[in-house]
């Protein structure tokens, strides 16, 4: 992995470990989502691919992860 993208990952990382956890897995699964969205920018940029879809899904996905996991 590039070292920039390695920095990315690990800071990304980190901030996810400082949030609050709402729900059993709920800080490995926001870093997850925000490293999936990351990648669809990503993808966005390089092919100019509609994804706003594709992250109203992921939203609705973890929304229902958050209220079926609350503590």
């Amino acid at each position: 992995m590039p070292r920039n993208i390695q920095k990315f990952v690990d800071i990304i990382f980190s901030e996810c470990q400082s949030i609050e956890e709402r729900c059993d897995g709920y800080k490995k699964k926001l870093f997850n989502i925000v490293i999936e969205i990351s990648a669809l920018e990503r993808e966005h940029a390089v092919q100019g691919t509609n994804i706003q879809q594709k992250i109203n899904n992921i939203c609705g996905v973890t929304g229902d992860f958050i209220i079926k996991n609350r503590k």
